[in-house]
Parts: structure tokens; C-alpha cells; sequence
């Protein structure tokens, strides 16, 4: 009978096991999943005399299918010709859920040649499946297309992707 035990032993262990990860597992969806995204269009424009900025971005991501982005932000032009700033932002996905965020930007080099910029949003929430969200994304863009009509400057023709973790 020893090998009857050991059958109703390792019945009773995988049992135990299979109910295990459900008190330790991640809430749906996981944490920390890889995300990836492209941008496929958008344009930023900043005012020079109260230096508020907007940001408008499409594409798709791995979380989002296509999206839109909208961010708003002020920010400050150092002596350089360097934009540094922070703000909020707001990505809808395909389904119409959002993920609310906040985010600093930094630009790497002045116009009008090929102008870079870094932002990493920090993930606050959202809507839908995306209530409890967290996580960082970083985005980098890249234009060489502006035009000036003071006090707005517009960047348009932004390409880019993005890279991170979400959770929710």
C-alpha cells in the first residue's frame, strides 16, 4: 500500500499547489509587462511667453492597440535652447480606456535640425482595465519639422517609440 500513499500524497500536494498561486498571483492582467509602442504621428507646441506646452500623439502599442496621447505641461527653455518640463497626460486606447499619467520631458538639441526629446511618464491610473494601472514608460520622439509664429513654437511630424512596464 506504500505506493497508494504516495499516489494520494502527490494528489493532495498538486491540489495544494494549484490553489497556491491564486492567493499570490498578480491581479489580472499581471505586473510588470513589458510595453512597447510606436508613434506614428504627433505634434507638440510651446508658447514662449507662458511656456505651457501641449503634446498630441498617435500610434500603437502592445497594452493599447492604436492610441492617442494628450499631454499639457509647462516647461522652461534653458540657455542652451534646451526645453526642460513635466506634466499630465492622457493615452486612450482602441477601446476607450485611458491611462492617466504624469511625465518630465527633456529635449536633447536645439531646431531646427533633427530635434530628440526623452519623456518618461510615470503610470497614475486609469479607466477600465487600466483603473489600477502602474508603471514607467519612456518615449523618445524625433522631428524635423518646425514652424514659429510667436509666441507658439510647433513641432510636427514626430515619430518615436516607447518602452516600459505596466501593471494592471
Amino acid at each position: 500500500m506504500p505506493s497508494r500513499k504516495a499516489i494520494i500524497a502527490t494528489g493532495l500536494v498538486l491540489a495544494l499547489a494549484a490553489l497556491i498561486p491564486a492567493s499570490g498571483a498578480a491581479k489580472a492582467g499581471g505586473t510588470d509587462r513589458p510595453s512597447k509602442a510606436t508613434v506614428t504621428s504627433g505634434t507638440a507646441r510651446f508658447n514662449l511667453v507662458t511656456n505651457a506646452f501641449t503634446v498630441d500623439f498617435a500610434g500603437v502599442g502592445t497594452h493599447t492597440g492604436m492610441y492617442t496621447a494628450h499631454g499639457e505641461g509647462t516647461g522652461v527653455v534653458d540657455a542652451t535652447g534646451i526645453l526642460h518640463g513635466s506634466g499630465t497626460t492622457t493615452i486612450v486606447a482602441a477601446n476607450g480606456d485611458e491611462i492617466f499619467g504624469t511625465f518630465t520631458v527633456t529635449t536633447a538639441d536645439f531646431p531646427p535640425d533633427l530635434h530628440t526629446a526623452t519623456s518618461v511618464t510615470t503610470i497614475t491610473g486609469g479607466t477600465g482595465r487600466f483603473a489600477d494601472a502602474t508603471g514607467t514608460l519612456t518615449t523618445f520622439v524625433f522631428s524635423t519639422n518646425f514652424t514659429v509664429d510667436f509666441p507658439i513654437v510647433t513641432r510636427t511630424d514626430d515619430t518615436g517609440t516607447t518602452m516600459g512596464t505596466i501593471s494592471y
